[in-house]
């Protein structure tokens, strides 16, 4: 086995030719920056899911209080219906 110097580190080689050497450590590093590109991009798509969630959230918050609206409106005409009921008696 070699020790190849390397000034951030000392590592080492099992006979294998610097090209190889080279093309490894080099194939190590795509793949590492493929898994954090890999990560990141599932991180984002979690992000997507909660905001989608959030708005889910919020529609039916909306649907509720449309819901609620329609039930006073309902209601008012009731309350009108009756006076109106009233009045006439």
């Amino acid at each position: 086995m070699k020790t190849v110097e390397n000034p951030a580190k000392n590592f080492e080689v099992s006979n294998l030719s610097p090209l190889k050497f080279l093309n490894s450590k080099k194939k190590k590093k795509k793949e590492k920056k493929k898994k954090k590109k890999k990560k990141k991009q599932k991180k984002k798509e979690k992000e997507k899911e909660k905001e989608r969630e959030k708005e889910r959230e919020k529609d039916k918050q909306r649907e509720k209080e449309k819901e609620k609206e329609k039930e006073k409106e309902k209601e008012k005409r009731k309350k009108k219906k009756k006076e109106k009921e009233r009045i006439r008696i």
